[in-house]
């Protein structure tokens, strides 16, 4: 989409810049590029983890905790 990965998420940051709805990306927020997959909703405490096979590339796990 748009080229790049990263072209796409300039895209949407410049979008949201100047969108009076939305508010803009904040530090905090996950964006996923090129993703194959639907998008899921995320609750407190969960985890996500991803195992490819096939390639060496590392697995990642990721946890949703709210700050205080």
């Amino acid at each position: 989409m748009l080229g790049s990965p990263i072209k796409a998420l300039r895209h949407l940051a410049e979008l949201l810049e100047h969108d009076d709805t939305n508010e803009p990306l904040a530090s905090h927020e996950m964006v996923t590029t090129g993703t194959l997959t639907r998008a899921l909703s995320i609750e407190t405490g969960d985890t996500w983890r991803t195992e490819i096979e096939g390639i060496a590339i590392p697995s990642l796990e990721v946890r949703f905790e709210t700050t205080k």
